[in-house]
């Protein structure tokens, strides 16, 4: 089963809209994982999915992922952390207001391969035996490259690792190539038409995944901004934080001991500001100065840091 929206009521649903404000997403997980689902009903016998399939294509304003990640449930049991997101650049004010239509031909090729894709069934079971789905299997090449993808992730979903703060998204990421590497090589089987056209009778290649890789590789900044618009992210809304605080203070320059006063009220310990610190420096807000050196004895100065001149000059005057 597939859902397909322009719009986000399907959160309100799983946030309990006619459960009594009840978080309702068990059938999403689990149709995401093919995990059996099961139905109680008082009176009747329970009634059972053995291999649910659901796919959500939603196409929402990013308005509606701010606050996501507090309702109840929806980042802890998993559910933001199953969406592959895209946050393309928005285009108002520079559109092109006479585009050219999908050609003909392109229109053709797609809807025959889509036809292609919906009339593979699966091979006939042997007597006696329930109907299995087929194994999409990699050669050598595929299977390295998709170790290498994973090679690369794990150091990065360390606590303090690029992808630390949203283990729940990153660590399904390699699971997720490997199933977009299975969609393309379905579509690959059916376009080309080469020996039976089942999919399951060749092999994923190692340039399948290559570009599967490359999707995945797309998705890790498109994902971080989705979390950061949800309020996912601590390390990012602390960073925030400080960011307003030099807005509202206008200055050019500051020190880490006066950014801390400015912002103890969040911060307990001067350490548990740097994060923050850096992460505006990693993205061009600040970038820190050359301290002076220490004359005589005493503590050491604190670091210093200069604010970029374009956040000064967009501030509110």
């Amino acid at each position: 089963m597939a859902l397909a929206s322009p719009e986000g009521d399907v959160f309100e649903m799983m946030a309990g809209r006619y459960s009594q404000g009840m978080p309702n997403f068990g059938v999403y997980l689990q149709g995401h994982a093919g995990d059996t689902i099961r139905v109680d009903r008082v009176g009747r016998p329970p009634e059972f999915v053995k291999r649910p399939a659901l796919t959500l294509g939603l196409a929402v304003q990013p308005e509606v992922l701010r606050g996501l990640a507090n309702h109840p449930g929806f980042r802890g049991r998993g559910l933001l952390g199953r969406f592959l997101y895209s946050l393309p650049k928005d285009l108002l004010g520079s559109r092109k207001t006479n585009a050219h239509p999908v050609s003909n031909v392109v229109k053709a090729i797609y809807v025959t391969n889509v036809k292609k894709l919906l009339a593979l069934v699966p091979d006939e079971p042997v007597a006696g035996e329930s109907i299995e789905p087929n194994t999409l299997r990699m050669d050598s090449d595929a299977q390295r490259e998709i170790r290498e993808f994973a090679a690369w992730i794990e150091p990065q979903l360390a606590e303090y690792g690029e992808l630390g703060g949203m283990t729940d998204w990153a660590g399904k990421l390699v699971g997720a190539v490997a199933r977009i590497a299975g969609v393309l090589h379905c579509m690959e089987c059916v376009s080309k038409g080469a020996g039976s056209g089942k999919p399951w009778d060749e092999k994923i290649s190692g340039d399948i995944v290559k570009r599967a890789v490359k999707i995945g590789r797309y998705l890790i900044p498109h994902a971080r901004a989705a979390f950061a618009e949800m309020g996912a992210d601590p390390m990012v809304e602390e960073a925030k934080h400080v960011l307003r605080w030099i807005e509202g203070k206008g200055v050019e320059t500051f020190t880490k001991r006066e950014a801390f006063e400015g912002t103890k009220g969040r911060f307990r310990r001067v350490t548990a500001l740097e994060p923050a610190l850096d992460l505006l420096v990693a993205h061009g807000y600040i970038r820190e100065a050359e301290s002076p050196e220490r004359k005589g004895p005493g503590r050491k100065p604190s670091a210093r840091y200069e604010v970029s001149p374009f956040l000064n000059a967009s501030a509110p005057k």
